[in-house]
């Protein structure tokens, strides 16, 4: 009698699933981490929500060093996480400040975590089948 050997396919499959996202969830927690080791701290300030389509992306702007005002646009969000006036930490790379972060537990983690536990679900769910 043949072995039916389709599950252990469609398991290989699901891993291999699993294991790309726990990939993603891990450089999209690497580059935050690399901003939290290696970017300059720099006090912002929100001077304008930028709503793009059903997105509300907040605008930055913040002091280099060389007193030179540095203007950047964050990634939007489905409602807006801050109003215009709120002051903020931003993360910026010295060499370049167009590549920053916002120095919040949202901004800087949530989306690696939420990643890498849908991957965990994946892998879990791969390895029982």
């Amino acid at each position: 009698m043949a072995r039916d050997r389709s599950w252990q396919r469609i398991s290989w499959v699901i891993l291999g699933i699993g294991g790309l996202l726990l990939l993603g969830g891990l450089a999209l927690g690497w580059d935050s981490l690399r901003h939290v080791l290696y970017a300059e701290r720099a006090d912002g300030e929100v001077i304008e929500i930028r709503r793009e389509g059903d997105m509300h992306a907040p605008v930055l702007r913040f002091r280099l060093p060389n007193g030179e005002m540095q203007e950047v646009k964050d990634l939007g969000s489905g409602a807006p996480d801050f109003a215009v006036g709120d002051r903020v930490t931003v993360l910026y790379m010295p060499d370049d400040p167009e590549d920053f972060r916002i120095d919040t537990f949202e901004r800087l983690w949530f989306s690696s975590t939420f990643v890498l536990v849908f991957a965990s679900l994946w892998l879990v769910y791969g390895s029982i089948a």
